[in-house]
């Protein structure tokens, strides 16, 4: 008896019809979600569905959601745990298809083979394999490309992902040569300056990369006298004609550019240009359009241009952006999001929009830190990058480097701040801002080493300043203090508590640390902790 055998067609077959039937499935229950949140007011119906995206993530750029929520103070563990393992099978399958090689398809004998393949541990050592060979684990669709890069920056920072740092790393590398050796395009640049200027770990990384990037786009094209004022192709009555038009996402990627990148060394007489293009350039009923003469307004150009207003804070700015958030409320799509036909994806341009509104509002809670309204990490809850931060003069590094490797083993080197542990972090100017930063905003705990020589030095100095702030605040069950003599130090008191470390060996020392770390963990029912 001849058994029929199973044609290839088949299993293709089943799988698309195995993919429709998932489709289908996924949009009733869309539809379903939908229907349930009609009746809501329109804040909270946006917050359902961000809460919606989250817990169906599809694509990369749906992770902005969980970078929404996070920022209002959801906790998001189950979800955050789910994208993690996610990322660590997406980053698995890029290294082992990297070791195995490219795929050749051979006309003769007509096979596919592979080539320049690689040792497997040689592949993982992400760093030095070069991206044509090892592509980046994450990727977007085409109206993704110029944002989901800052997506995965902003999803690392507020999620607080490890373990990923060198895919980062190189990611900062290669754009700082694509921006040396390639040039800028300035109208794609300017979207894509934004989006990465909305991420303050991306601004820690690549720094000096993205103000590269500013620069260039800050040079006027064709003798115009403003860089945003772009020649523009036009076809009238068949005929290809060039005219100059103000390009407003790109007035207000400058404007929000230069005051997340620079802040009072910014470009002051160019935002001021630009901030008033900006408000020159508002319809009547409160939003604007990509180009000036379009003739449609548009929702990204209309939440960039808050975002520029709300940071660079010009006159009539108050009132500009309150037209605009009339605007943007009255665009909201039924499901609770926003869409625009020429923009990146509904969450993108969702979690920009929501920001924009705050904003205006004046609310807490934005997911950047800009200058006109700082996010304050030492808050109760709030994660924070070290531990333990050690504070010393380096006539105690004797006795404080032991402790610092004991701290290294238990905590891990990255949530320990010791010089020695982030040296190449610390080769950088304006290393007192730097620094001040990490003791005041992101650290949990710091230990300070008094001796006589404490407040003599520099650097320990600016270090004590940080901490004395804290002090002010009643921030003080965030310190520990260690005295190594007798000598009087500014700010401290004879009430004030301490360690006498002059008898105590370093293993001692280390585990009195560890113990406050977990005595203050256990204490702040805010942190989620427990």
């Amino acid at each position: 008896m001849n058994k029929s055998k199973k044609k290839p067609q088949d299993d293709i077959r089943a799988l698309l019809t195995e993919l429709d039937t998932a489709y289908r499935r996924g949009h009733e229950a869309y539809q379903q979600f939908v229907e349930s949140i009609q009746g809501c007011e329109p804040r909270r119906k946006a917050e359902e569905w961000m809460v919606y995206t989250a817990s169906n993530i599809e694509t990369y750029g749906d992770q902005e959601a969980l970078v929404y929520l996070r920022s209002r103070g959801h906790e998001c563990k189950e979800e955050i745990e789910e994208l993690v393992s996610d990322w660590k099978r997406a980053a698995r399958e890029r290294i082992e298809e990297c070791a195995k090689g490219i795929s050749v398809h051979v006309l003769e004998p007509g096979e596919t083979k592979r080539e320049g393949g690689m040792p497997l541990a040689k592949a993982s050592d992400v760093n030095s394999v070069s991206p044509f060979l090892l592509h980046n684990f994450w990727g977007g669709r085409d109206e993704q490309e110029l944002s989901v890069d800052a997506t995965m920056l902003r999803t690392v920072e507020w999620c607080d992902i490890g373990g990923f740092d060198e895919w980062w790393e190189r990611l900062a590398r290669v754009t700082m040569h694509d921006v040396i050796q390639g040039g800028i395009d300035p109208v794609p640049g300017s979207f894509w300056l934004f989006s990465m200027s909305r991420s303050n770990y991306a601004i820690e990384l690549m720094g000096r990369a993205l103000d590269r990037v500013l620069e260039a786009i800050e040079l006027p094209l064709h003798d115009e006298p403003y860089p945003w004022r772009v020649l523009r192709d036009w076809n009238t009555s068949g005929e290809r004609a060039y005219c100059s038009v103000d390009h407003l996402p790109y007035a207000s990627a400058i404007v929000f550019a230069n005051l997340r990148l620079r802040s009072d060394q910014c470009n002051k007489s160019l935002v001021h240009q630009a901030a008033q293009a900006i408000l020159k350039a508002q319809d009547e009923d409160g939003a604007w359009r990509c180009w000036a003469d379009a003739k449609q307004p548009s929702v990204e150009p209309s939440a960039m241009c808050v975002h520029a207003l709300a940071l660079a804070q010009p006159r009539g700015w108050q009132r500009a952006a309150a037209r605009a958030a009339e605007w943007l409320w009255s665009r909201q799509e039924r499901s609770g999001c926003w869409v625009d036909r020429s923009s990146p994806d509904p969450v993108y341009l969702s979690v920009l929009v929501l920001d924009a509104l705050d904003l205006v509002e004046d609310r807490q809670g934005v997911t950047y830190a800009g200058r006109a309204q700082k996010r304050d990490r030492r808050v109760a809850g709030a994660e924070r990058r070290f531990k333990v931060a050690l504070s010393f003069p380096g006539e105690l590094r004797t006795l404080v480097e032991p402790i610092a490797q004991i701290l290294g083993q238990e905590l891990g080197r990255e949530r320990v701040f010791y010089d020695r542990f982030h040296e190449a972090e610390l080769a950088r100017p304006n290393l007192d801002v730097y620094l001040q930063s990490i003791y005041h905003d992101e650290s949990e705990i710091i230990a300070v080493f008094f001796c006589s020589d404490y407040t003599r030095k520099e650097w320990c100095g600016l270090e004590w300043r940080a901490v004395r702030d804290l002090i002010k605040k009643r921030q003080d069950a965030d310190m520990m203090l260690f005295r190594t003599d007798s000598s009087a130090v500014p700010g401290i008191f004879s009430i004030d508590g301490y360690i006498d470390a002059t008898d105590r060996a370093s293993v001692q020392l280390a585990r009195l640390i560890l113990s406050r770390l977990s005595m203050s963990e256990t204490q702040d029912p805010t942190s989620g902790r427990t």
